[in-house]
């Protein structure tokens, strides 16, 4: 509607309810404070069918809203029942229905009204719109609010906080197994949504995701992750603010607001990006609230911001957090490589040997590349890639030159990373050479090598075969870390699944887990191609990326690296490791 006139004003009638005077208005429905004939105080809201969606009837017509307000409102925070019916007004067909009248004001009323809400007074108030929602979400098909905000949240002025109401069903929607229903967010307020909604997916976790927006907006009086968004279209609105969310979690005034480590650990595990790191169910969220549950900081805390020589470095990307698995590879960079550069002074006041590189090698498609972009988003140093073609020279000693303003232009722009890819055609091994440019080269990068951590400057060199490199590039003091990134685990591979279909239109009830089981010895590419090929398959119908068309890519694609190339680079893991035995290897990259 969104019209500043009401269709009915004070003292008319509708049906046979009088009017005491409207209340408030929305896109397609007019909400009044009415009177029945016995002098009984109600709220009525008069729905324009012509108006609705196609989400809000259900398959026989009748509005979504009134069926789920009719039958499932035997909860303290929801307002009761009592009417609903059909009229016609001005040419037009109308649905309503009448629920008990509330003697209060929505939170959004009430901080106009006041200042605000303590701690405590935020706390209560969750547990209670959790309250309700477990209840929702605990019916035999579970009920999705869609549109929990401080608008939406009645407080009434005769009880305390725990009394209050959860109000306008409008955007409610039952989770049904068998499809996804699109619910439309027009004319929702975007910074309360999940991720997943827009989409058009919801879930349990959505309304949760809503629940912590509200408690940092009462704690903190303003929306997280808000940005600006007037005077721009509703597609470049939902992309700023998914941009804005890459950013840490920001919690203004903690000191200020006297607020604990576990009710700030609460906060960013409901506000979090990823579906499965959110709380579960309601009565998780409540218990943690009640501190009967403990919720830890979330790992990536300690590095959304770093320093280096107490510069603050600008941090480009997620880092490790786009990386799935390889949790042992990244707790071993962080204690051995990462922490050290980061804080050079006081590696010289304990006398650590600053790292001057690694070598990452393994199978073809596990990732290299990739995970020596994000290595250099995770410290925050310039990260510059350097293929073998890019140092080629039709002129003798011409690559010689080249490698040396490459490493000068670095240690200009420290902090660097310079990501060599294919190192074995970079380094090749001089004994295996009779040219003396080449060898030159070679020279020339061992040169540069000596020491560079000492000048901010980092070395990833990748390589598939490592076995080619010359031996006194691998020494220490040049390459300091050798690594091996094999084919991904079970674990690993679930979670490339999740990474590789975030933010795509996808089907409600996939199994990662299984698609992980069908997966075994595939690298990442494979997974990322197999999403990749579903994703366009859908697109051509239109329809969502479903459990039965990921299976049916991977039946149509088998494993990138075969099991005698697995043997090669074991035998060769043992061999540049020096170790004598499978048995004797430390557990680094993924899991066994």
């Amino acid at each position: 509607m969104g019209q500043s006139v009401f269709l009915f004003q004070k003292q008319q009638q509708i049906a046979h309810y009088t009017v005491v005077f409207p209340i408030k208005q929305s896109a397609y429905a007019e909400t009044y404070r009415v009177r029945k004939a016995s002098g009984k105080l109600c709220f009525l809201k008069l729905i324009c069918l012509a108006k609705l969606q196609s989400f809000q009837l259900n398959a026989e017509g009748s509005v979504v809203e009134i069926e789920l307000i009719k039958y499932q409102n035997q909860h303290p925070n929801l307002c009761k029942y009592i009417d609903d019916g059909i009229l016609i007004c001005k040419g037009q067909k109308y649905a309503y229905f009448v629920t008990d009248f509330v003697s209060g004001e929505t939170i959004a009323q009430r901080i106009t009204r006041e200042q605000g809400f303590s701690v405590y007074e935020t706390k209560q108030i969750a547990l209670s719109i959790l309250s309700v929602l477990q209840y929702l979400h605990l019916q035999t098909i579970p009920i999705i609010h869609n549109e929990i905000t401080i608008q939406n949240v009645l407080l009434d002025l005769t009880g305390n906080l725990s009394e209050l109401k959860l109000i306008d069903f409008g955007h409610a929607q039952r989770l049904v197994a068998d499809k996804t229903l699109y619910s439309d967010i027009e004319n929702l307020n975007l910074f309360y949504l999940a991720p997943e909604r827009f989409n058009g997916l919801f879930s349990v976790q959505s309304d949760l995701y809503s629940v912590g927006v509200v408690i940092y907006y009462l704690l903190f009086g303003v929306l997280p992750y808000f940005i600006d968004l007037s005077n721009l279209t509703k597609e470049e609105q939902i992309n700023c603010i998914f941009k804005e969310r890459k950013k840490p979690l920001k919690l203004p005034n903690i000191e200020l607001f006297e607020l604990d480590n576990h009710l700030i650990n609460i906060i960013e595990k409901a506000l979090d990006n990823d579906i499965t790191k959110r709380f579960q169910s309601a009565d998780e969220f409540r218990k943690a609230l009640n501190e009967e549950i403990e919720i830890k900081p979330k790992k990536s805390d300690k590095n959304q911001i770093t320093f280096a020589e107490k510069e603050e470095i600008t941090r480009k990307g997620n880092g490790f957090g786009d990386v799935a698995g390889m949790s042992e590879l990244k707790k071993l960079l962080y204690t051995n490589v990462i922490n050290i550069l980061r804080n050079t002074e006081k590696a010289k006041k304990y006398k650590l040997s600053i790292p001057n590189g690694m070598l990452l090698y393994g199978p073809p498609g596990c990732g290299k590349s990739f995970f020596a972009e994000k290595f250099a988003e995770e410290t925050g140093y310039n990260y510059i890639y350097v293929k073998s073609s890019d140092l080629a020279s039709i002129y003798v000693h011409g690559s010689q030159e080249k490698i040396g303003k490459l490493f000068d232009e670095a240690r200009k722009k420290a902090p660097t990373i310079l990501c060599f890819d294919e190192f074995d055609s970079l380094v090749p091994n001089r004994d295996m050479m009779n040219n003396s440019s080449q060898s030159g080269e070679v020279n020339e990068f061992l040169t540069q090598l000596n020491n560079c951590g000492m000048d901010k400057v980092f070395v990833i060199a990748s390589t598939n075969k490592p076995d080619l490199i010359d031996p006194a590039v691998l020494r220490r003091g040049r390459i300091d870390k050798i690594i091996y990134l094999p084919v991904p685990d079970k674990e690993a591979r679930s979670a490339m699944f999740q990474l590789h279909l975030n933010e795509r239109p996808v089907d409600l009830g996939i199994d990662y887990e299984y698609l992980a089981n069908l997966t075994d010895y595939y690298v990442s590419s494979d997974i990322a191609f197999i999403v990749n090929e579903a994703a366009i398959r859908a697109a051509q119908n239109d329809e969502k990326i479903t459990q039965l068309l990921l299976e049916a890519v991977v039946s149509e694609n088998n494993p990138s690296v075969k099991s005698g190339q697995l043997a090669y680079y074991e035998e060769l893991r043992d061999k540049l490791e020096g170790f004598s035995k499978q048995a004797d290897r430390p557990r680094i990259g993924f899991k066994k």
